[in-house]
């Protein structure tokens, strides 16, 4: 390669505002799509996407869909916003894959659920029908009921005092954390170079224009207001989680490096919404997204704050 253009037919020189935001939302984007590789339950250090964990399963009962309905009304809202505010391009990109992956989640979620209320209602009848033969071996040995409730329940919800402390203190070890963020950092930049490689990008997306004073159009102002509202709903989606670990002095289940994914994911998203412009009428318009991704990254520390404490 020339070495007057040392990074994909760029100097250092010629790397624009443009293009670090480029960079920077791909690395976010990287990140989000990683954090889907974190089992919810074991967190383990090998897992398949959520999305092909739940088609094996044939299950989503472990995700909330109260959670998955705030977190797409606030990828929608956000997406919506920005395009109307003239966003990042890279930025409209991360949510736009939020609001597919989001999507997605919850149709398999609709659908696993009715599948499991349909085995629930056929094992209902088939307990019905075989009830003489279950009330009479319950009465001569009546440890054997307790005794399957208490392994479905380890199963389902490992204890913090069993292998899930564990297995948290494994993935909190910082060296594979530290890794693990490299790589996605370096996946993300790799992503950028071939789409940059390929044309993809051009600077024909860019529209975004100052205006000479400050008067903001009906339009604008409905986009911030979009903003705003998808900046609540993260906001306001992480709290359940936080009350519920403050209340059970437990984040069992929970894996340190899903939520370093997700602060890096949430970083790299607002840097490459100020990295596209420096302008202050930009990033005044800009704030609403700001105050989301910021927001999220100190909601999370405080749940990285809380795995620590409880671990």
């Amino acid at each position: 390669m020339d070495s007057s253009a040392p990074f994909w037919g760029l100097s250092p020189g010629q790397i624009t505002g443009k293009d670090a935001s480029e960079i920077l939302g791909s690395i976010s984007m990287a990140a989000f799509l990683c954090l889907l590789t974190i089992s919810d339950q074991r967190a383990e250090l090998l897992q398949f996407p959520q999305l092909i964990t739940n088609y094996q399963r044939q299950s989503a009962d472990s995700l909330s869909m109260a959670f998955l309905f705030v977190w797409l009304l606030g990828d929608v809202s956000n997406l919506l916003g920005g395009i109307v505010n003239h966003i990042a391009p890279a930025s409209l990109a991360v949510s736009a894959y939020l609001c597919v992956s989001d999507s997605t989640l919850i149709c398999q979620c609709l659908y696993y659920n009715h599948l499991s209320r349909k085995r629930i209602q056929e094992t209902a009848t088939m307990s019905q029908e075989r009830q003489p033969l279950i009330s009479t071996d319950i009465e001569d040995t009546g440890d054997v009921a307790p005794h399957h409730a208490s392994a479905s329940g380890i199963e389902a919800f490992p204890s913090s005092h069993d292998g899930g402390r564990d297995v948290n203190a494994s993935i909190f070890h910082w060296r594979y954390s530290v890794v693990c963020i490299v790589l996605v950092q370096l996946a993300g930049v790799a992503g950028w170079a071939l789409l940059y490689k390929a044309g993809i990008l051009t600077n024909s997306l860019y529209a975004f224009t100052a205006k000479a004073d400050d008067s903001k159009s009906a339009v604008e102002v409905f986009g911030s207001v979009l903003g705003y509202f998808g900046a609540l709903c993260y906001l306001c989606a992480r709290v359940p989680q936080i009350v519920k670990n403050y209340r059970g002095r437990s984040c069992a289940g929970l894996a340190p490096l899903f939520l370093f994914l997700s602060i890096l994911g949430n970083l790299m998203y607002g840097l490459s919404v100020i990295a596209y412009n420096q302008e202050r009428e930009y990033l005044l318009t800009s704030l609403p997204w700001l105050f989301g991704s910021l927001g999220t990254i100190l909601e999370d520390c405080v749940i990285l704050l809380q795995v620590w404490m409880y671990r």
